[in-house]
C-alpha cells in the first residue's frame, strides 16, 4: 500500500508535467489576486501602522483642552488627578501674522513641550533663549526663512506683547510637529519659543490649553478599538470635570477683567486633528478598493481551478476506475487531484505575498510618502490579512477540486472503466436544414459541452469587469476637473483676509476690487471637521446664498434646478448624502477648529465634483453659535482685470492674507487621485494579463480535450482554417 501511494504521488507529479498550461495559469491567478488584495490591505495597514509609530514616538497628545477664559493651575491639577490621565502639560498658544519677501500670512506662536506632542527637529536647534524660536518645515518653506534669520511678528487681533515678552526672534531651528503631519491639508503653522517667552505672571500662571495623555499600554496602535475606547472613557471623565470647573473658572475671572462671557471648554481626541483625520481617510479609501478588486479576482480564480481540474477527471476516467478496481479508496483518489489544485494555488499565493509586500506595497507607499511630513514608506505585512487569504485560497481549492470530481467519487469502478454512453435521445423529425454542417458543429458542440462554455463566459467576464471598473473610475477621476470649473466653479481667485483682527480689511478691499472692476461676493470661510458614523474633512462657507450661487453655483443633485436659498439648514454636496445616505432633514454634527462643535440639519443637497465644501447662511452660523460670523474672504472675479497687479494692489491693505486661484483645489484633487489612479492601473494590468493567462488555459484545455475530434475533422476534409476557427 505504502508503495502504490508513491505511485500515486508520481502520478500526480505527473499530472502538472502533462498540464503544465494550466498548472501554471492557476499559479498566475492565484497570485495576481492575492497581490491585488494583500498588496492594498498591506498598504491600508501600514499607512495607519506608520502613522501610529510616529505618534507614539513624539508622545502625541491622547486629548487637547482649550478654554475660552485660559486653563488655571487649579484647572490643569484637577485634570492630572482625573481617573486615566497619565500626564498632562501646559500650552501657551497666540494667533500672529508673519511676513516676508515672499508673502504674508497667519501662524501661531505655541510653547515648546517637553514630554507631550514633542516635535521633531529637521535641522538646528530648538529655542535655548526667549528671543529665538523654532519655525515648521513647511512655514519656513513658504516664507523663504532659514536658520539665523531674524523675524518680526505682528498684532492679529490683539496687543501681543501683552501676551509676549517680545515681538522679534532670531529663527535657531526647523521642526516638523505632529499636528501637522499631511501637507495638503492646510494648517496654520508654527512658531515655536521656549514657554518663559510668554508672560505667564501676567497671565495668572494660566495656560491657553492643556495636551494630555492617557494611561495606556506601550506602543499601541492609535488607530485600533482599544486605543479609542480608553481616549473615550477619560474623555467622557473630563467632560464631566469641564461641567465642574467652568462655572468655578467663570467667577475667578469675573473677580479679576470684571465682567466675562461664561468660561467653556473644548475637548478634543484625534480626530481634532485635520492631518489625523485625513490619513485615516486615504487608509480607508484603500479599503474600499480591495474590496472592490478582490471578489472577481476570486471568482475567476476559482473558476479555473474547476475548469483545469474538471478536464483531467474526464481524460482519466479509466485510470481512476482501475485505481479504484485495485482498491484505492475514494479519498486517496481524490488527493491526487488535490494535489494538483492546492500546489499550484499555494505557489502563487505565496509569490503573491512577497509581490504584494515588496513590490506593491512600497510602490503604493512611496507615492503617498511626499504628502506627508513624516515617512510612511516601511513596509508592513499584516500576519492576520495574511493568513485569512492564504487558508481562503486553500479552502477554495478544495472546494473547486472536491466538486470536479464529485461525479467521478461516486460512480463505480465498473462504470469508470466503461467508456461513456452518449445520452439517447428521441430521433427527431427530419427537417429541412437551413445552416451549413460546420455551423451546426460548433452549435452542437457549445450546446454538448455548456459547462466549459459558462466557465469561459464567466472568467472573462470577470476580467474583463475588472478592467471597465479600472477605466470607469480612471475616466471618472480625469472628467471630474473638466466638469467641476466648466459648471460649478465662476470665480476666479479665492481673497482671504482677517475680518476680526482688522474691521475695515472688507470695506477697503471691495473698494480695491471695485476700481478694478472685478465682481465679487463676501463670505465667511472655515475649515471644519463633521461626523457622521466617523470623522471627516470639509470647508464651511457662510454668507448670502443667492450671491454664493453666482460664483459657485449650487444646483440640485437630482432635479438640476438652482438651489433656492435658506436661512436655516446647511447644504452638503452630493458626495456626502451619497455615502452617509443624507437628505433633507438628516442631522449630524460639524466642529471649528477642532473646538467649536454643534448639530446642524441638511436643507438641501447640491452637485459638486470637487472639495468638500458646505454652506450655510449667517443666520443659521448665529443660531448654532450664538454669534455672527465675521467675514474673511472674497470669492472674486476678474472681468479683465489682471489677476497679478490686483494682488500687488491688495497686498497693501492692512489685514490682507492672501489669494488663491479658484483651480488651485486641482493640485490637491491631482495629489489625492493620484494614489488611486496607480492603485486602478495597477489593477487594470493584473486584470487583462488574467484575461490572457485565463483564455490561453481555457483553449489550450479545450483543444487537448477535442484533439480527436480535430482530426477526424480534417481527415474529413475541412481546411486548417476552418478547424481552427471551429
Amino acid at each position: 500500500m505504502i508503495g502504490f501511494k508513491k505511485t500515486q504521488f508520481k502520478d500526480a507529479l505527473r499530472n502538472i508535467k502533462n498540464q503544465w498550461v494550466s498548472y501554471i495559469s492557476i499559479i498566475v491567478i492565484a497570485f495576481l489576486g492575492v497581490t491585488a488584495y494583500l498588496g492594498v490591505d498591506f498598504t491600508s495597514y501600514a499607512l495607519k501602522k506608520n502613522g501610529s509609530d510616529m505618534y507614539n514616538g513624539c508622545n502625541y497628545r491622547d486629548i487637547e483642552i482649550e478654554s475660552t477664559l485660559l486653563l488655571s493651575e487649579q484647572d490643569m491639577e484637577a485634570v492630572r488627578k482625573t481617573e486615566g490621565v497619565a500626564d498632562a502639560e501646559e500650552v501657551w498658544q497666540l494667533k500672529v501674522k508673519v511676513a516676508s519677501e515672499l508673502q504674508k500670512q497667519d501662524a501661531n506662536v505655541i510653547s515648546v513641550t517637553e514630554r507631550i506632542n514633542r516635535a521633531e527637529v529637521v535641522e538646528g536647534r530648538f529655542p535655548a533663549d526667549a528671543d529665538e524660536c523654532a519655525v515648521e518645515k513647511r512655514l519656513a518653506d513658504e516664507m523663504g526663512w532659514k536658520i539665523g534669520d531674524e523675524i518680526t511678528l505682528q498684532d492679529s487681533g490683539i496687543n501681543l506683547l501683552q501676551v509676549l515678552k517680545n515681538n522679534k526672534y532670531k529663527i535657531t531651528g526647523i521642526v516638523n510637529h505632529p499636528d501637522h503631519t499631511c501637507v495638503n491639508v492646510p494648517d496654520t503653522l508654527y512658531v515655536m519659543v521656549k514657554s518663559d517667552a510668554f508672560r505667564i505672571q501676567l497671565l495668572e500662571n494660566s495656560c491657553m490649553k492643556a495636551v494630555i495623555a492617557v494611561d495606556k499600554p506601550s506602543g499601541i496602535n492609535r488607530f485600533s478599538n482599544e486605543y479609542d475606547a480608553k481616549v473615550d472613557d477619560v474623555k467622557e471623565r473630563l467632560e464631566k470635570l469641564a461641567a465642574e470647573r467652568e462655572p468655578v473658572r467663570t467667577d475667578e475671572v469675573r473677580d479679576i477683567l470684571g465682567s466675562a462671557e461664561p468660561c467653556n471648554w473644548y475637548i478634543t481626541d484625534r480626530f481634532g486633528n485635520p492631518s489625523c483625520v485625513q490619513l485615516t481617510v486615504g487608509s480607508s479609501n484603500l479599503s474600499k478598493m480591495k474590496n472592490t478588486f478582490s471578489l472577481l479576482f476570486i471568482i475567476v480564480g476559482s473558476l479555473v481551478i474547476y475548469a483545469s481540474i474538471t478536464k483531467m477527471v474526464d481524460e482519466q476516467r479509466n485510470q481512476v476506475g482501475a485505481c479504484k478496481a485495485f482498491g484505492l479508496r475514494n479519498r486517496e483518489v481524490l488527493l491526487k487531484y488535490m494535489l494538483y489544485g492546492i500546489s499550484a494555488t499555494v505557489t502563487g499565493m505565496a509569490a503573491g505575498v512577497l509581490a504584494a509586500s515588496l513590490l506593491m506595497e512600497r510602490f503604493i507607499l512611496k507615492s503617498y510618502d511626499i504628502y506627508y511630513t513624516f515617512s510612511i514608506s516601511t513596509i508592513v505585512v499584516r500576519l492576520r490579512s495574511t493568513l485569512t487569504v492564504l487558508g481562503a485560497g486553500v479552502m477554495l481549492a478544495v472546494l473547486a477540486t472536491f466538486i470536479s470530481c464529485g461525479m467521478l467519487m461516486r460512480s463505480s469502478a465498473v462504470t469508470l472503466m466503461h467508456p461513456k454512453v452518449p445520452a439517447t435521445r428521441k430521433k427527431p423529425k427530419k427537417r429541412r436544414k437551413f445552416f451549413s454542417l460546420y455551423f451546426r458543429l460548433i452549435v452542437r458542440n457549445m450546446l454538448r459541452d455548456w459547462k466549459r462554455v459558462i466557465v469561459t463566459t464567466v472568467c472573462v467576464a470577470g476580467c474583463c469587469a475588472l478592467v471597465v471598473i479600472g477605466f470607469t473610475m480612471k475616466f471618472a477621476v480625469n472628467g471630474t476637473l473638466k466638469k467641476q470649473y466648466t459648471t460649478i466653479v465662476d470665480f476666479d481667485t479665492l481673497i482671504k483676509f482677517d475680518g476680526e483682527a482688522c474691521e475695515t480689511a472688507e470695506d477697503e478691499i471691495a473698494a480695491k476690487l471695485d476700481e478694478a472692476g472685478c465682481s465679487h461676493v463676501a463670505l465667511y470661510n472655515t475649515g471644519i471637521t463633521y461626523r457622521v458614523t466617523d470623522i471627516q474633512l470639509a470647508e464651511l462657507l457662510c454668507g448670502d446664498i443667492t450671491e454664493i450661487s453666482s460664483m459657485y453655483h449650487l444646483r440640485d443633485w437630482k432635479t438640476g434646478e438652482d438651489i433656492a436659498p435658506v436661512d436655516s439648514g446647511i447644504l452638503i454636496y452630493r458626495r456626502v448624502a451619497e455615502i452617509y445616505g443624507l437628505d433633507k432633514g438628516s442631522e449630524f454634527t460639524i466642529g471649528i477648529g477642532g473646538t467649536k462643535f454643534a448639530t446642524v440639519t441638511v436643507a438641501g443637497v447640491y452637485e459638486n465634483y470637487i472639495g468638500r465644501s458646505m454652506i450655510a447662511s449667517p443666520a443659521y452660523y448665529k443660531e448654532l453659535y450664538g454669534k455672527d460670523c465675521v467675514n474673511n474672504a472674497f470669492f472674486v472675479k476678474y472681468n479683465g482685470a489682471d489677476g497679478k497687479e490686483l494682488e500687488d494692489v491688495l497686498s497693501t491693505v492692512n489685514g490682507y492674507d492672501s489669494s488663491t486661484p479658484s483651480d488651485k483645489g486641482k493640485e490637491m484633487f491631482d495629489a489625492v487621485s493620484s494614489i488611486i489612479i496607480i492603485g486602478v492601473a495597477i489593477n487594470i494590468f493584473m486584470a487583462t494579463v488574467m484575461a490572457g493567462v485565463v483564455l490561453l488555459n481555457l483553449t489550450n484545455t479545450y483543444i487537448m480535450q477535442k484533439k480527436t475530434e480535430l482530426t477526424i475533422m480534417r481527415i474529413n476534409g475541412f481546411t486548417a482554417r476552418e478547424v481552427k476557427g471551429y
